[in-house]
């Protein structure tokens, strides 16, 4: 099958490098012809020896890629300038060569899928990762009741309705788009942020720990926007008071100074966290040496579309987790799997229980073995390449489906 995969977000940064191509590579290895088209930043394509060795290790997987440069996405100027003109590229491109499917991901890549493959009869595949309106109402940015929020909100819903299949990152927001926006559930795929398990525990057999130990914490992602390091912070203040010499790693790909800041201002002493930021390829080691992770985020509905990378990552290196209530299916994976709790960032007041609640499940022999196992069970990047193969396969069929009965066919 011959796949246009587009993204708005660069490949050569973290994202790109554990949510995009993993993927991608694992489905080029199952017979798929597969093009990206990416947005890169300027810096990163001026990296010439970085981008020769990005682009000779897809032509190894025989993968063609395409960047184009990011313009920035906070101008909504340049963001419609990127889209017509893609959109332009885009259909000159299907007109010269057969594409059997459009991957889009996200919102902006099917704004610029949207008119060449209902020109040419394409089917698109609709990679949801989030409720973008939202997220910028979260953020202090939009109001709830603003003209742009109103307007992605409606062509959201024309995006879930136009597109071949869909692709979410959790089963309770596959529930509400299918009740909100009248989606049947066939056409609504759950594939969360999966983990390359052998990158982590390759022989799968974690070290046993004494309990009562100080702990090593750990969180590792963006510490911008809805991101509540501070929270963070607080959480690990309280902890440090029950396992004195407790130390916190925050492996942070934001603005190291501004994170440090945030830790000065914090109720622990500066020696008891470290900030730092590494290459994704180093991460795996050093999470493998930590006892607990930890994951904040402020946030409503945005927290039910939400599947956090760094959950699958904590697990898959034996890590019990203490997470943000409310992100979409952790009930069934942390607590009913008995690998972590949930506490609201919010609400202070709540932290202590489920310290107690965390600091047993660190203490327990069994737990190291058990968030490994639910790491396979939840977050297996094998079992997510399938399950977008057999999204495409959908998204074909129904497409082709829908031709016959109205007598049209592709490329027509």
């Amino acid at each position: 099958m011959q796949i246009l995969y587009i993204t708005h977000y660069s490949i050569m940064e973290p994202l790109g490098q554990s949510q995009i191509l993993p993927y991608l590579t694992g489905l080029a290895r199952r017979g798929h012809a597969i093009e990206i088209l990416s947005f890169e930043k300027q810096a990163l394509l001026a990296d010439l020896n970085r981008f020769r060795l990005q682009n000779e290790s897809l032509q190894d997987c025989g993968i063609g890629w395409y960047p184009r440069t990011y313009r920035g996405g906070s101008s909504a100027g340049k963001l419609l300038a990127d889209v017509f003109r893609t959109a332009r590229e885009l259909n000159r491109r299907c007109a010269r060569r057969r594409i059997d499917l459009i991957h889009c991901r996200a919102h902006v890549p099917f704004l610029m899928a949207w008119f060449p493959s209902a020109l040419r009869r394409i089917p698109v595949l609709f990679d949801f990762r989030g409720f973008i309106a939202e997220e910028y109402v979260d953020a202090g940015l939009w109001k709830a009741d603003g003209i742009q929020f109103r307007l992605i909100k409606r062509l959201e819903r024309k995006m879930a309705h136009s597109s071949s299949a869909m692709v979410v990152l959790t089963n309770p927001v596959r529930d509400y788009i299918s009740d909100t926006y009248g989606i049947p559930a066939g056409k609504l795929f759950v594939i969360p942020c999966c983990v390359d398990l052998q990158r982590f525990l390759p022989d799968g057999t974690p070290t046993s720990r004494a309990p009562g130990r100080p702990l090593r914490v750990v969180y590792s992602g963006s510490t911008d926007g809805r991101y509540d390091l501070p929270a963070m912070l607080r959480f690990f203040s309280l902890l440090r008071e029950r396992r004195p010499g407790s130390h916190f790693t925050i492996l942070s790909t934001g603005d190291l100074a501004r994170v440090q800041g945030l830790v000065e201002k914090a109720s622990v002493p500066c020696d008891s966290v470290t900030v730092r930021t590494l290459p994704h390829h180093q991460v795996p080691s050093l999470l493998s040496e930590q006892d607990l992770g930890l994951f904040f985020l402020r946030g409503g509905l945005t927290l039910l579309a939400a599947s956090p990378t760094k959950i699958g990552e904590y697990l898959a290196s034996g890590l019990p987790v203490v997470a943000e209530k409310g992100i979409g299916g952790l009930e069934e994976i942390l607590e009913d799997q008995g690998v972590g709790h949930l506490a609201r960032s919010d609400q202070p007041e709540t932290l202590q229980s489920i310290l107690d609640a965390a600091l047993q499940l660190c203490d327990r022999g069994d737990t190291r073995l058990k968030a490994i196992q639910t790491a396979g069970r939840y977050y297996s990047l094998e079992r997510g390449i399938e399950a977008y193969a057999k999204t495409y396969e959908y998204a074909v069929r129904s497409t082709a489906s829908e031709a016959a009965k109205t007598g049209t066919g592709q490329n027509s």
